[in-house]
This record gives structure tokens, sequence and C-alpha cells, in this order.
């Protein structure tokens, strides 16, 4: 299996049969011969490194043990395919981070650090079937396994509807988050938006989420002045941010954006979505008050 690194070399993977001799098969003259029957006498070639490497897996049953907490391969390690390993462990540090850094700081009950495990843990094991796949497909594990692969590489060579089905590794992707006590409806990652203030000034979700360490945005849809009151009502030190989205609310306002919107879940006017310091989804409010605000705060952010 050939894989173009970032670099511009080519990793190229040999399945080896087990019980084999790894340091023979591993010599540049017989890995150069088989190179030689898969690419032909007059292509040219240059060894980087030659040696044998295996697929592992493993995932901690609990994420959290009182004060020690256990993040990227610490946690779970999977195989290497669509940069899971990596891109996990940062979610890993984005998801915990600031929930640390309110209970450190006071804001937050202890108890919302038991919710890293409670998100992060399904996201992992949720990667390792996803890579376990990748794994089993490169190299198959029984008969019924090869007869798959044998007749996916058969048909992906004629079809188009087969090539899909080729699993040399799914890129990573953020995790959606189950619902908890924390997170009655879940919880979905948005992406970093370009966006606009009102005026015309460009912004993005990351330079809003950054204006205020660790606090949420609430983003409220084309709030009345009457709505966007209850801002002055809610308790000064919380930590939120709120915006609107378009409308004449008296508050910072950025401008009414579709692909907002639609990641947002296509909110209805009025309403308020609050997102995450780790710029996820956390819920929507139809008819927020400040009251109705607070409360999803302190469920949310396990607030003291």
């Amino acid at each position: 299996w050939q894989h173009l690194m970032a670099d511009g070399v080519w990793r190229i993977d040999y399945q080896m049969p087990e019980n084999c001799d790894a340091e023979h098969i591993s010599k540049p003259e017989v890995a150069g011969a088989r190179l030689r029957e898969q690419l032909g006498p007059d292509v040219e070639f240059e060894f980087v490194w030659i040696g044998p490497y295996g697929y592992r897996d493993h995932l901690l049953d609990q994420f959290r043990h009182g004060r020690i907490l256990f993040i990227g391969d610490a946690a779970h390690v999977v195989s290497p395919f669509g940069a899971r390993g990596g891109n996990t462990g940062i979610q890993d540090a984005a998801n915990l981070a600031w929930k640390l850094a309110l209970v450190t700081q006071g804001i937050a009950q202890d108890t919302l650090l038991d919710s890293y495990h409670d998100e992060r843990h399904p996201a992992a094991a949720e990667n390792l079937r996803v890579t376990s796949r990748s794994a089993r497909f490169l190299a198959p594990r029984s008969n019924a396994e090869h007869t798959l692969r044998r007749a996916v590489v058969d048909l992906a060579a004629r079809y188009p509807f087969a090539r899909a089905l080729v699993n040399t590794g799914r890129m990573s992707v953020a995790n959606a988050y189950p619902g908890a006590a924390h997170l009655p409806e879940g919880a979905c990652t948005v992406q970093n938006l370009a966006l606009a203030w009102q005026e015309g000034r460009p912004t993005s979700m990351v330079e809003l989420l950054g204006a205020r360490a660790n606090a949420c945005l609430g983003l409220w849809f084309a709030p009345t002045r009457a709505q966007a009151s209850a801002a002055s009502d809610l308790p000064p030190d919380l930590p939120v941010q709120l915006l609107a989205v378009g409308g004449d609310s008296g508050l910072p306002t950025l401008r009414a954006d579709e692909a907002l919107a639609h990641h947002l879940g296509n909110p209805p006017p009025g309403s308020l979505v609050l997102v995450r310091p780790d710029a996820y989804r956390a819920a929507c409010l139809a008819q927020p008050d400040a009251t109705s605000i607070t409360g999803l705060l302190r469920t949310t952010l396990s607030l003291r």
C-alpha cells in the first residue's frame, strides 16, 4: 500500500506474514526485489528507511483518576491512519484546558472535570473503531476479511462506487459528544467560520472565543431590544459574552450569516445558541431571558 507523505516521500507498506523473519524482510536487497516486482525495472527509487512496524491500540477505562487526568497517547493509542492520533490528543487538550482553568479559578465545581471523561472517552472509542477498521482492511485477520478486501479492490478498478470502500484510512474529524446531565442535547463542533461585525469589520469564531478567556459565547439571533435587555440582569461574573446576530438590539452585533446559522442548527429569530470555549455548540434556548441563560450556564459549566 502506497502513501504519499507531506514531504513528498512515498511510504510503501507490505503486509508481512505471521512468524516471518522481520530482519530478513527488512534487508534492502529483499525489500528492493519486492519493489521491483511492483514498480518494474525502469523506476528509480531510494530507500529512506526500512523496518517493521505493527498496528496497536489501547484505551483507558477512565480518563480521570482524582487529580490525575490522562490525555493524548497516555489515554488512548490508535493505529496510524487519518491523523487521528495527534488530532485526538489536541482535541483532548482543547476539551480539558478551559474546564481545568474554570475549576482552578474557583468559578466551576470540580464535577466539571468529570465531563472531560464523559466526552472524550466516547470520542476516543469512536476513533479506535474507525482506525481498527482501516487496519483490518490493510491486514485482514480472517479468510472472510481477505475475501472482502479482494472483492473491494477488484471492483474499485472498474466501478467508481467501490473506490470509496477502499479503506486506507479515514481522515480525522471533530467528534460529536453524547447527551449527558451537563449537555442534555449533546454537543457538536462549530467550524472556525469567517464572520463580520455589523459595520463590516472582519472577525472569526476563534477570535470571538478568544476575546474573553474560558468564557462561552451566547449568539442571540435577531433579538429585539426588549429581549436583549435581559443581558443587563445577568450576574456580572457569569463566564459568557452575549452577541447579537443581526437585528437592532443594542448588543454588539454580527452580520447575519447563513453559514453560521447552518452550523448552529438554523435557530429561529429570538433564540440564543450557547457555544462553549472549545467551539462546541452546547444548547439552544428558544425564549432566552436572564433566568434561563443563567440556568443554562450553571448546568453546562457546573458553576458554583
